[in-house]
C-alpha cells in the first residue's frame, strides 16, 4: 500500500507539473517561504533558454507579446510584438526610438472618430492573460533592469492583474480594475461592475460574490538622479528606486494628499517595512472617472505601496525579486533574500470593511513602458515643445531627460520566471470559486483591440508544430524538421517548437493545449495522465497481490503432498 500511495502522490505531482519548463534545474524545484519556512513546489517556470523565441499571438502557451497602442498612463510607447524575444538564455524586452503610425479609434464629444496617431518609441509587453493564471504562491523573477540607472524615462515593471481585466485594453478594466471586494456594498454597487449584491448574476458568476481585477506590483522602477520633487520628512527619497504595491478598490473614505505624511487613522496602518524601505507617500492612488461622465460610476483606487532605493547594480547585474502571496492573508516582497515590505489582511479591513488581499485568478505581466509622468523633467523646461517627445527632433528632445536618447536601445533582461505553490494555492484562469471564462466570452469586444477592427478573437490557439522549416535548427532544440514542417518533441510546443509546453489543470484557459473529451466529459491532458497513472498503479498492485496468492497456494499444495 505504501508503494501505491507513493505512486499516487507522484501522479498528483505530475498533474501539477504541466507548466514547468524542462530546463529548470531539478534542485530549483522546491523552496521554502521566507515568512514561515513552509515548503513550496514548482508549478510554473520559464527559463528562456531557447534562442530567438517568438511571443506573437498564437505562438506561445504562457505569454502573448501584444502588438498595439497603450492608452494608459499617458504612455509614449507603442508595444511591438517583435520587441520581445530570447537571447543568450534570457528574455529580452527592447525599447527603441522608432516611429509607429496607426489609425486610432476614439470617442470624442460622445462620438466615435478615427484619427491618425504617431508615436516615437516602441517597446514590449508580455502578458499571460487568460493563458496562465494562479491564486497565491511564491513568485521569483531574476532580472536586470533596462537603460541607465541615473537617467529617467523608462518605466520597467513586473506585475500581476486579475484575469477579468486585460492590461492596456481599457474597456475591459473600466469598473473592474482594481476591485478586491466580495461583500455587498450598496454605496459602490454602480461603481463595481460585478457587485456582491447580485443574487442571480449572469455569465457563470457566483451569487453574492463581488469580483474585480486587483493589481499587485512586484516592482515598478523609477530610474534617474536626484531627490524626489516632493520630499517630506521622514520620507526623503533619492532616485533611482522601485515601488512594491497593492492597488485595489473600493478606496478608503479619506486619503492624504500626494507628498503628505498620513495622519493617524486616515490611511492603512500596520504594514511592515525592511530597513531600507519606506512608505510611498508620493502616490496614494487615483480617481477613475466614468467614460460617459456618470458620477455614480466614477471611483477612486488606492495604492498601498512602499519604495526601496537601488543603485547601478540593479541595471548592470541580475538580481532576484520575490513575492510571497497568501490570498486573503498576506503579501510580502523580498529582494535577493532580504525583506522589503509586507501587507496583511488586518491592515486592509481595519480601514475599509470587506477589502481583501486579492484572491482572484491572476496573470503575469512583464514590460517596459514610457510616460511623460514618469521620470521626465518636471516641470517641463521653459521654451520647450513639451508635447512631442521625439529623440529625432532637436525641438522635442528638451522635454526628455538628458542622456535618455543616447541610452537607446535599452534591454530589460529576465533570466527566469518561477512560481511555487503549496496545497493552499491553485492554478487556472477559470476556477469554480472565481469563474472568468463565460464573462469574457459574453463581453469579448472589451478584450479586443479597438484599433484592429478585423480582430475576431482575443487569443489565437497555439499549435504544436506545423511551422514551415528547411533546417532542423529552425525548430528549436526540442523539435525536428520533417517534410518542411516542424515536429515538436515531448517538452516543446508552438508552431516552431520553441516554447516550453504548457498545460492548465483548470478548464478555461484559452492558451492551454486541447483537452481530452471522453463521452462528453472534458479532461485536461495532465489530469488524464494522472488518472491513467493511478489506474496503472492499481493494476500493478492487483497483479502483485495475485502473484503472491498463487505462490502461497502452490506452497500449501507442496506441503500437503
Amino acid at each position: 500500500m505504501r508503494a501505491l500511495a507513493l505512486r499516487c502522490a507522484l501522479c498528483v505531482a505530475c498533474a501539477r507539473a504541466g507548466w514547468i519548463d524542462a530546463d529548470t534545474p531539478h534542485n530549483e524545484r522546491t523552496i521554502r517561504s521566507y515568512g514561515d519556512n513552509s515548503k513550496h513546489t514548482l508549478v510554473m517556470s520559464d527559463e528562456f533558454e531557447t534562442p530567438h523565441r517568438s511571443f506573437k499571438d498564437g505562438e506561445d502557451p504562457r505569454w502573448t507579446a501584444i502588438n498595439k497602442n497603450d492608452y494608459t498612463n499617458k504612455a509614449l510607447q507603442y508595444y511591438s510584438e517583435t520587441h520581445a524575444t530570447t537571447f543568450n538564455g534570457t528574455l529580452r524586452l527592447t525599447t527603441t526610438d522608432e516611429d509607429t503610425e496607426f489609425m486610432s479609434h476614439q470617442v470624442k464629444n460622445k462620438e466615435k472618430v478615427t484619427v491618425k496617431v504617431r508615436k516615437h518609441f516602441r517597446s514590449a509587453m508580455l502578458q499571460g492573460w487568460d493563458k496562465f493564471c494562479f491564486r497565491g504562491g511564491v513568485l521569483e523573477i531574476r532580472a536586470k533592469l533596462p537603460g541607465r540607472w541615473d537617467v529617467g524615462g523608462l518605466w520597467p515593471g513586473l506585475w500581476m492583474m486579475g484575469n477579468l481585466a486585460r492590461a492596456t485594453y481599457v474597456a475591459s478594466s473600466q469598473r473592474m480594475w482594481p476591485f478586491s471586494h466580495e461583500p455587498c456594498d450598496r454605496s459602490n454597487q454602480r461603481k463595481q461592475e460585478v457587485s456582491g449584491c447580485a443574487i442571480r448574476p449572469h455569465f457563470g458568476l457566483n451569487s453574492r460574490q463581488g469580483r474585480g481585477a486587483p493589481e499587485i506590483d512586484l516592482l515598478e522602477v523609477m530610474p534617474g538622479d536626484g531627490w524626489m520633487p516632493m520630499p517630506v520628512p521622514p520620507y526623503y527619497l533619492l532616485k533611482p528606486y522601485y515601488s512594491t504595491s497593492l492597488q485595489l478598490a473600493p478606496a478608503a473614505k479619506v486619503r492624504p494628499w500626494n507628498g503628505a505624511q498620513p495622519a493617524p487613522g486616515t490611511w492603512y496602518e500596520g504594514m511592515k517595512y525592511g530597513p531600507n524601505t519606506s512608505q510611498n507617500v508620493f502616490f496614494y492612488g487615483m480617481e477613475l472617472k466614468s467614460p460617459i461622465g456618470d458620477p455614480e460610476e466614477s471611483y477612486w483606487a488606492d495604492a498601498v505601496s512602499a519604495n526601496t532605493p537601488i543603485g547601478s547594480s540593479e541595471f548592470e547585474e541580475f538580481h532576484t525579486y520575490r513575492l510571497e502571496w497568501t490570498p486573503r492573508q498576506r503579501l510580502a516582497w523580498y529582494k535577493d533574500g532580504e525583506f522589503l515590505y509586507e501587507i496583511n489582511q488586518q491592515s486592509l479591513t481595519n480601514l475599509t470593511r470587506g477589502l481583501q488581499i486579492p484572491d482572484e485568478p491572476t496573470y503575469l505581466l512583464l514590460n517596459t513602458a514610457m510616460s511623460s509622468t514618469w521620470g521626465f523633467p518636471a516641470p517641463c523646461p521653459a521654451g520647450c515643445a513639451c508635447d512631442c517627445f521625439d529623440c529625432k527632433k532637436e525641438a522635442c528632445k528638451c522635454a526628455i531627460a538628458e542622456g535618455f536618447c543616447d541610452s537607446l536601445p535599452a534591454h530589460f533582461l529576465i533570466d527566469y520566471v518561477r512560481l511555487y505553490q503549496n496545497e493552499k494555492h491553485s492554478v487556472g484562469c477559470d476556477p469554480p470559486s472565481h469563474p472568468t471564462k463565460k464573462f469574457i466570452q459574453a463581453h469579448l469586444d472589451r478584450y479586443l483591440d479597438p484599433d484592429a477592427p478585423r480582430m475576431r478573437r482575443a487569443l489565437e490557439p497555439v499549435p504544436r508544430g506545423g511551422g514551415a522549416c528547411v533546417h532542423g535548427r529552425e525548430c528549436g532544440s526540442g523539435g525536428e524538421c520533417v517534410r518542411r514542417r516542424c515536429r515538436c518533441g515531448d517538452t516543446r510546443t508552438g508552431p516552431m517548437c520553441q516554447a516550453p509546453r504548457g498545460f492548465d489543470d483548470e478548464i478555461g484557459a484559452a492558451g492551454s493545449e486541447p483537452r481530452l473529451d471522453l463521452a462528453g466529459f472534458v479532461v485536461p491532458p495532465q489530469l488524464a495522465v494522472a488518472l491513467a497513472c493511478v489506474v496503472l498503479a492499481h493494476i500493478m498492485f492487483c497483479r502483485r497481490s495475485l502473484t503472491r496468492i498463487r505462490h502461497e497456494r502452490r506452497v500449501m499444495r507442496e506441503r500437503v503432498s
